[in-house]
């Protein structure tokens, strides 16, 4: 093949990945938006079982990417800590500017609580982390090879996935922590270790009362 050739099939290539990224990241979002009441879950998990069975036949994806346990023995501790920090701020701002928030879930259902705080982690975030961390960073490297784009681009369409909750805040928030788990999943590149980080993020939110911003999205995922 020659040169033309060649980057004719580059082009393709990059063509048809951007394509797969839109259908999958912006499109999909957008349609679970326009038909709520919907069943998230299965489509959460029939997207990320098709993603990652793509990306296994990959003779270069890296397989042990999908947990490597051993990059949350060795940074559990520093996570710790940066999770204390996290609720220890977002604890006093929400006392501050909206203190009926503040533990709102736990005061007027502390069963429900209890029901996102073991589910959710369990059957959300891990698969929401191998289609948005482990496939996104394998599939499209190519397309962000400078590691600010690939976590700049992860974050936002992480936090752009969130209009399914009908808000602005959910948006903002996952935003936000987007650039945590996309900095987390690029230096480690362990989806068991950023999953960590990411439940108990989210278990946090609920605990501390802005699951208000996510609860009619998240009571439709569980169920």
């Amino acid at each position: 093949m020659g040169h033309t050739g060649i980057y004719t099939s580059l082009v393709r290539s990059r063509f048809y990945l951007v394509c797969e990224l839109l259908g999958i990241f912006i499109s999909i979002p957008v349609l679970i938006y326009a038909f709520l009441p919907f069943p998230i879950l299965p489509v959460l998990w029939m997207v990320t079982f098709i993603s990652i069975w793509t990306v296994f036949k990959d003779k270069t994806f890296d397989r042990v990417s999908l947990w490597r346990a051993s990059e949350l023995k060795k940074n559990y501790k520093g996570m710790l800590k940066q999770f204390l920090i996290i609720a220890l701020v977002m604890t006093v701002l929400i006392y501050l500017f909206i203190p009926d928030h503040l533990f709102s879930l736990i005061k007027k259902d502390p069963l429900l609580w209890v029901f996102i705080m073991i589910l959710y982690p369990m059957i959300s975030v891990y698969p929401q982390e191998l289609l948005y961390r482990t496939f996104f960073f394998h599939r499209y490297k190519v397309l962000f090879p400078k590691k600010w784009q690939m976590i700049t681009i992860n974050a936002l369409l992480f936090g752009y996935m969130h209009i399914i909750f009908q808000n602005w805040i959910a948006v903002g928030l996952t935003v936000l922590g987007g650039l945590l788990f996309a900095s987390l999943y690029e230096r480690t590149r362990s989806s068991l270790f950023v999953s960590v980080t990411h439940a108990l993020s989210g278990d946090l939110i609920f605990t501390l009362g802005l699951g208000t911003y996510f609860y009619a999205g998240t009571l439709l995922t569980l169920y």
